[in-house]
């Protein structure tokens, strides 16, 4: 079978996610587009494409930092075996579609304590990140600098992560537009942006389009067609401004030397995730990664060094180091394997046939169940939560899902006990 044979055969379980979508319809989303199974097509289909992009080059990995060759035979056997990782997580999801969640009632409550909350944390975010003339610096040089600020700055790092989380908390707490969602929703795109971060103008974009549909906005496929090249070009614009300024005159420079726009995000590093995935397929027996490396890294995340020297690195640190030391040992920074490559590296391929479906499985179950009760803050916050972990489980690792899901658990902790000395005024239809 081919490269373009697989990639067809791919378009299966990509399929069945979009049915999905259509069918597991969630009360507060007005379109299927906003689903989390949607959301997973859409990676998954990139990713898939990626591979085609990869198998029709000159076999040169497009990592950054990395010289070593890809030969084409390796591209379609590791192709193989990631259609092989897709079909276990779209099995995984099935699986939990399969088992009953009985519809029930959720306490509403917390709505003020919530906008307070959400509120506080972005603007202090914003206060702290642009009272930082050290991230001033970092900002006006190269992306490394970025990263290693972060590590560097602990609190901050902690105070920027807390800021997309509380951002979605105070967006979705209300049923109604008010100036004060944009301006949060701004405040904590630049927070994130200055840090270094593209991802978070998908996340807002999300939040943006969750708010809308809490409005009672109806969201048409065909808006498709406009914002996903919008957001598009929004990441080459950022891209370019935050990690390739330095070494090209202008955008237009910039662009030329990718092959034009589509070469941007498919025949560089910006994607990269067939290469990620690929590379640890071909060295996995080179890549020192032990089991539940991910697992532990990602509980033991808010753990400082300091206090536990032997603490793991992730599996994407891991694979940089072993695959591209110098970027390692200079800056820090990791190339991340992706989830699919994390669950290869830690459990060979049966164990991550059997890991990437109890991950399936596991998130498919919580999503069905959050969205039975979606009509409360809290159950919109889950969702949140839900939705962006498997971005960051297939784009990065189990460590990219915990640095995800730990701000959300502080900022949840920090709006309960805000919620128990802040009471909601009782206003009819405040949910």
């Amino acid at each position: 079978m081919t490269m373009w044979g697989l990639f067809l055969l791919n378009l299966l379980p990509i399929g069945i996610l979009l049915a999905l979508s259509r069918k597991n319809a969630v009360p507060f989303l007005t379109s299927s587009l906003l689903h989390p199974y949607f959301f997973l097509a859409l990676i998954l289909l990139l990713y898939n494409i990626d591979f085609l992009v990869l198998g029709a080059g000159q076999s040169a990995t497009r990592l950054s930092e990395m010289s070593a060759s890809i030969p084409v035979r390796d591209v379609w056997y590791a192709f193989a075996v990631f259609s092989a990782l897709q079909a276990a997580l779209v099995a995984g999801i099935l699986l939990a579609g399969a088992v009953h969640v009985p519809n029930r009632a959720v306490v509403g409550g917390g709505i003020r304590a919530a906008r307070v909350v959400g509120a506080m944390l972005v603007v202090v975010s914003v206060a702290v990140t642009f009272g930082s003339l050290a991230l001033g610096v970092s900002f006006l040089s190269l992306d490394v600098t970025h990263q290693n600020f972060y590590r560097e700055n602990q609190a901050l790092w902690l105070v920027k992560s807390l800021c997309n989380p509380a951002m979605a908390l105070y967006v979705l707490s209300s049923g109604k537009w008010r100036h004060s969602d944009f301006l949060v929703l701004a405040g904590a795109v630049a927070v994130a942006t200055l840090g270094g971060s593209r991802s978070s103008v998908l996340f807002a974009s999300a939040i943006a389009g969750m708010k809308f549909a809490l409005l009672g906005w109806r969201i048409r496929q065909s808006w498709t067609l406009v914002a996903i090249p919008a957001l598009g070009a929004i990441l080459l614009v950022l891209r370019f401004y935050l990690r390739e300024q330095w070494r090209y005159g202008s955008i237009v420079d910039f662009v030329a030397a990718q092959g034009g726009v589509v070469g941007t995000f498919f025949s560089t590093a910006e994607v990269s995730m067939a290469d990620a995935f690929t590379m640890a397929y071909i060295y996995s027996d080179d890549i020192a990664v032990f089991p539940f490396q991910g697992f532990l890294f990602a509980a033991s995340l808010l753990i400082p060094r300091s206090f536990w020297p032997g603490k793991p690195i992730s599996p994407s640190g891991s694979f940089t180091d072993a695959l591209s030391p110098t970027r390692w040992e200079i800056t820090r920074s990791e190339l991340t394997v992706t989830g699919f490559g994390d669950m290869l590296l830690e459990f060979g391929l049966v164990g991550a046939l059997i890991a990437c479906a109890l991950f399936a499985f596991v998130w498919g179950y919580l999503v069905k169940k959050s969205a039975k009760a979606i009509h409360s803050v809290y159950q919109r916050f889950v969702f949140v939560a839900l939705y962006w972990s498997v971005y960051s489980f297939v784009r990065g690792d189990m460590g990219n899902l915990g640095g995800l899901l730990w701000p959300f658990v502080l900022v949840y902790v920090i709006w309960r006990i805000a919620a128990y000395f802040i009471k909601d005024r009782v206003v009819r239809g405040s949910h």
